[in-house]
């Protein structure tokens, strides 16, 4: 949208009407725990971020087309969950006596955007391992995603409705979070007739978990960005670079 107001110099004449109220009726209507795929922090104040126990670090890579169709025939699956499966295969094996059983999906929904607006209809879900992660083929944790995938968008809206605003919540690493942006349109951004050869994104105020976007790559392939404690990114690059060959 700022690359159109550049180029043609005129804002747009309305703003999109606000998205009816998303009914979910697979929930009770009764919030009587929190959803998983959230987790309760201290107070945060104005500063919107909340502190974390470790200092996390980011680092990202590109899976070229020819390395995503490698992986895919691998572990037959689609994208997204086959980059998501084997770095959650690879973390438990660097995480011993801890391995994350739970992760957190997010999606964008099919409403996310509406006359070239962004619209806030992003889509919670989790997914639950009731076996071993290490000791499981990648090609099972992605079926697991595909198939296993419990929606929790729904009891999230009434978690924040009952509580009325007054607590601080993260999604984005209370359990290891996977963000699937393959159809963000990062390289829409058009100045003077030229398009980005490369864009990311990245996030702050992640929990200890950590978080994996997936987005599109400059062409066919994928740009992976992860966000974790410290600690563990050259483990998991080394991992990665060692079962995989990318990285």
């Amino acid at each position: 949208m700022w690359g159109q107001i550049m180029s043609n110099g005129h804002l747009p004449r309305s703003l999109p009407k606000p998205e009816p109220k998303t009914q979910v009726s697979k929930y009770p209507s009764s919030v009587d725990f929190e959803p998983l795929s959230m987790k309760r922090v201290d107070p945060v104040g104005d500063y919107w971020i909340t502190a974390n126990t470790c200092k996390m670090g980011t680092f990202s890579f590109q899976i070229t087309a020819s390395q995503l169709n490698d992986i895919q025939s691998k572990i037959n699956g689609p994208s997204f969950e086959s980059l998501s499966a084997i770095i959650w295969h690879s973390l438990a094996k660097i995480r011993p006596g801890s391995e994350p059983r739970v992760i957190t999906v997010c999606r964008n929904g099919s409403n996310s955007r509406k006359n070239g607006y962004s619209v806030n209809h992003q889509i919670f879900g989790i997914v639950k391992a009731e076996f071993s992660i290490m000791d499981s083929n990648p090609s099972e944790l992605a079926a697991l995603i595909v198939d296993q995938t419990v929606n929790e968008t729904g009891q999230i809206e009434r978690m924040m409705e009952k509580d009325q605003g007054l607590s601080d919540f993260i999604v984005y690493g209370a359990n290891l979070t996977f963000l699937d942006l393959e159809e963000a349109e990062l390289y829409g951004l058009e100045l003077k007739g030229k398009k980005p050869v490369f864009a990311n994104y990245t996030a702050d105020g992640i929990g200890d978990e950590g978080a994996v976007l997936v987005l599109p790559g400059p062409s066919t392939g994928r740009i992976v960005t992860v966000i974790l404690p410290e600690d563990q990114v050259l483990q998991l690059r080394t991992e990665l670079e060692k079962e995989w060959f990318v990285v």
